[in-house]
């Protein structure tokens, strides 16, 4: 039994960091804190070790700009700072832990909760709820699943799989694709892999704009860059896809449309599309060093580049963007750091995956090597 237990040793952390990085249970609960803390101290335990180099000094300009915070707000919480650097924490100590299997764990990993997700959602769509299994607008859930239900329309049409919303689901799906694109090693028959046709199809299912977005910028980046096939194969694809995110743009209400009339408000309305206008006077005044104190009240944005903007200023995201390509650089050429790092950008317009312990330690992440044209010579 202890054997079985090493063996998933760390198929057990990098749940643990997906979980607590888009379960409701983590997100949305009323004792999160409490929550986070004790990860902390499960994982001290299963590591037995003391916290690393790397993380402290990672870590140590965002405690200065908190510092700075403290002096110039009042209302600066010591304790939400506090609470966002032990997330960081807990991401940078998994990341660290597993190592370079990280990458594709986690792909096999999102790849079961994909399995798990897809029949669950169906039988919500075209049978009806789930017994055993909370629903609420913006989810509960037992884990593996989340059920999602409105009091005015019913049952959500879309898949959040154990994540707080849809959109949540989607960035991480989408970075199970780009693991799994990165380690194919640039061959022509990805499509009759079941893994990627399975997280293809949980994507779809959550019918998410952003998700979709982010997945154009994938396949299309991927076949500019890595795909090995012949060169009138990859036009012919390539000219495919562009057609079909046409078509999907202004076919499907959840992208052209509502891409548009978010784009089109005025400054009192709000929308992840439209929050660079609407909080353009916010940006102005904490540009520089941000006002976390803002962040979830005054700012309620939903755009998580913008948001964590907010709550650490320019520097702060800079210093993340730069310690982020400065990791993947170390290990991969530049076209696949732009890649990731581009990914990461998109993603973020969507939900505020940043302020979880998973994109929080992205700067921490070691890539699996299996395809060696992503090696530096």
């Amino acid at each position: 039994m202890l054997r079985q237990l090493k063996k998933y040793r760390e198929h057990l952390l990098v749940l643990i960091l997906i979980v607590s990085s888009g379960n409701p249970l983590f997100v949305l609960s009323p004792h999160v804190r409490e929550l986070y803390i004790g990860t902390v101290f499960l994982l001290l335990w299963l590591k037995r070790r003391r916290v690393m180099l790397p993380y402290i000094r990672f870590s140590v300009p965002f405690i200065f700009i908190s510092l700075f915070q403290m002096l110039l707000f009042p209302e600066y919480s010591v304790s939400s700072g506090v609470y966002l650097l032990l997330k960081m924490f807990i991401g940078a100590l998994i990341m660290m832990e597993v190592g370079r299997k990280f990458a594709e764990i986690y792909m096999d990993i999102m790849v079961l909760v994909a399995v798990i997700s897809i029949p669950l959602f169906l039988y919500n769509e075209y049978v009806g709820f789930i017994p055993g299994i909370p629903f609420t607008d913006i989810g509960t859930s037992l884990v593996v699943y989340t059920q999602l239900f409105s009091d005015y329309g019913g049952f959500i049409h879309r898949n959040a799989g154990m994540f707080w919303e849809p959109g949540a689901y989607q960035g991480y799906l989408n970075f199970a694709i780009l693991f799994y694109l990165l380690m194919s090693n640039g061959v022509t028959r990805i499509f009759s892999n079941w893994k990627f046709v399975v997280l293809l199809i949980a994507l779809f299912t959550t019918k998410s704009t952003t998700g979709y977005a982010v997945l154009a910028f994938i396949i299309l980046y991927y076949f500019l860059y890595y795909y090995r096939g012949k060169i009138m194969v990859k036009f012919l694809f390539l000219f495919v896809l562009v057609c079909s995110c046409l078509y999907a743009y202004y076919s499907l209400d959840f992208l052209g449309e509502k891409i548009q009339r978010q784009m089109n408000q005025g400054q009192d309305e709000g929308g992840r599309f439209n929050d660079f206008v609407k909080y353009a006077s916010y940006i102005y005044d904490y540009f520089f060093l941000g006002n976390p104190t803002i962040v979830g009240t005054t700012i309620a944005s939903g755009n998580g580049f913008l948001s964590f903007l907010f709550y650490y200023g320019i520097w702060g995201i800079l210093y993340y963007f730069i310690a982020l390509w400065h990791n993947i650089h170390q290990q991969v050429d530049l076209h696949t750091t732009a890649f990731f790092v581009g990914v990461t950008i998109i993603s973020l317009q969507g939900e505020g995956f940043i302020f979880y312990p998973c994109y929080l330690a992205w700067p921490f992440i070691q890539l699996s090597m299996k395809n060696k044209i992503l090696l530096k010579e």
